[in-house]
């Protein structure tokens, strides 16, 4: 585990919300710096004394290095959102920590969302329990016999598979499922993790497929139920285009993703890396000439909307989602923490949408009780 990722660990345990903001703020300042110099850009010399003030109403903003960075990205200077203060404000407050454990397990989906809106979980396991079938079922045959049907199987941890770590492609040799030498098996199964899910390859769309046919390329949709009519709303979105001969398409595996026009579905003209990052071309593709609209773009984000609705406790939530080739929107996962508003930044979107002054009225209210 990297030095950021224990920081980032430790921040989360931490039960002082001001602690947490301050270790954020630091955090994100060494980091937005690091950035700016491998990316080649200054920290813009912008005013920060408006932003300072807006973003103090929710908490001390301690740093402005994000604001100066992000300003390099942003159309909108208004738009921009301090990531510790998003973090430890804003999801605070629409998405309360009590209850995201549950929500966060990938082998509740089924429950929260409908098992006819997810990815097909094949085998799964709770907790260090039992093995469990798609319905939660303990297995009555053995591994083996349920994979029959199967070519090709992902293996993934159920609680924080951020980033695609811990994720396994498994292709049928034979008789058995191998990955890079290791075999799928109970006593594999057994060490892996105490919370996992075998799920099936989804089929991609032929038109996602296009931009990289190796890995199930997903679209990040950003979701807002709004408290003035308790109606959800797409807010942004990008979409995620793994390397070639890459099984999984994150950023931070060598992945590319790109802004989506949230009214039209339209491919932004460049692409980013993790870091923010400028690129016009990935996999051979120049997307500075290429012309592309997410097939199914409004099936799509209603189907966001519809299990958006289903998540009651939380307000503001990322899905990620594909598309098949029979036009069938399908959840891969969503998120109710670690939001991650720089990676919405970094494509000239803002992370709140048009609901940023309501939402910093409401999360006022309920921090300070003015």
């Amino acid at each position: 585990m990297s030095i950021v990722s224990k920081l980032t660990n430790l921040i989360k345990s931490c039960r002082f919300r001001g602690f947490s903001q301050l270790a954020y703020s630091y955090l994100y300042q060494k980091a937005y710096k690091y950035y700016a110099g491998k990316n080649g850009i200054r920290m813009k010399n912008v005013p920060v004394k408006e932003f300072k003030l807006e973003w103090n109403s929710l908490g001390h903003v301690w740093e402005t290095t994000s604001y100066r960075y992000f300003a390099n990205y942003m159309d909108n200077l208004s738009d921009i959102v301090p990531e510790s203060i998003g973090r430890t404000c804003v999801e605070y407050v629409l998405n309360p920590i009590a209850y995201r454990t549950y929500y966060s397990d990938k082998n509740m989906f089924a429950n929260i969302c409908g098992k006819e809106n997810v990815v097909k979980t094949i085998i799964c396991r709770v907790r260090g329990g039992k093995f469990l079938d798609g319905d939660l079922k303990p297995i009555s045959s053995s591994i083996e016999a349920i994979l029959k049907g199967y070519d090709k199987v992902l293996l993934k941890p159920s609680i924080d598979s951020k980033g695609g770590h811990g994720i396994l492609l498994f292709t049928r040799v034979g008789d058995i499922f191998e990955s890079g030498g290791v075999i799928l098996d109970e006593a594999m199964l057994m060490n892996y993790s105490d919370d996992f899910a075998i799920q099936e390859l989804v089929e991609q769309h032929k038109e996602l497929a296009s931009l990289n046919p190796t890995s199930v390329n997903t679209l990040r949709i950003a979701v807002y139920r709004s408290i003035a009519d308790e109606k959800a709303h797409v807010v942004a979105s990008f979409i995620r285009i793994g390397s070639a001969g890459m099984f999984v398409d994150n950023a931070c595996l060598g992945g590319k993703y790109a802004g989506v026009d949230i009214d039209t579905g339209r491919v932004a003209a460049s692409l980013r890396d993790m870091n923010g990052g400028i690129y016009t071309s990935h996999n051979g593709i120049d997307f500075s000439k290429l012309e592309f609209y997410i097939p199914g773009w409004q099936i799509i984000k209603d189907k966001c909307l519809e299990i958006a609705e289903k998540i009651v406790h939380h307000r503001l939530i990322a899905f990620d989602m594909t598309l098949t080739n029979d036009m069938k929107p399908i959840l891969i996962e969503f998120n109710v923490e670690s939001y991650n508003y720089g990676s919405f930044m970094y494509t000239n979107q803002s992370p709140l949408g048009n609901f940023k002054e309501e939402i910093l009225d409401y999360c006022k209210k309920r921090l300070t009780g003015k």
